[in-house]
């Protein structure tokens, strides 16, 4: 069949210009895919190349959106091994930061100028916490630098005394021994 511009074989249409839906969305299988007001739904996977966005990218979620066993609105899925995954944070299209992955799975704030620095902190699969570059501060006052020295504010304690008679064993441990 042909209607001005239109034509229709086994339930598929060609058309040269614009197709209209009236009043409903469009459907394949009895699926809505757009909705009336212009709104993709029910779509699945969009496979895609690299998605360029000069606006807002927005994600909005009511909480609680599982991804296998965990809570996530956005999944960021490394299928290679050793490999670098995470988000990168620009200033003026020159890199500064990326939060991610490393190849040996440690969680990373990496630093990506003046002199790059993967691990300038990171957090291992123990948990253990690795300021990697620079120094830590709280409140913006130093308390260890990159070279581990503290430095600490007035220390107060109650009166500490001890009677010892050895102040490191064989595997220059610290130990107390006979204390008062």
């Amino acid at each position: 069949t042909n209607l001005s511009g239109i034509t229709t074989t086994s339930g598929s249409i060609t058309s040269y210009g614009s197709v209209k839906a009236g009043q409903g969305g469009v459907y394949t299988n009895s699926v809505e895919r757009i909705t009336n007001a212009g709104n993709l739904t029910n779509i699945g996977t969009i496979s895609s190349g690299a998605i360029t966005s000069t606006g807002l990218l927005k994600l909005e979620t009511a909480g609680n959106v599982v991804d296998g066993t965990y809570y996530s609105t956005l999944t960021i899925n490394n299928t290679g091994s050793s490999t670098y995954s995470g988000v990168r944070f620009d200033r003026s299209n020159v890199a500064k930061w990326r939060v991610g992955l490393m190849p040996d799975d440690k969680f990373q704030v990496a630093r990506l100028f003046n002199g790059v620095s993967d691990d300038a902190f990171t957090i291992n699969s123990s948990g253990t916490v690795n300021v990697g570059v620079g120094a830590l501060q709280l409140g913006g006052t130093t308390v260890i630098d990159a070279s581990r020295n503290i430095t600490a504010g007035t220390i107060s304690s109650g009166a500490i005394s001890a009677a010892f008679t050895k102040f490191l064993d064989g595997n220059n441990k610290l130990r107390v021994i006979g204390v008062a």
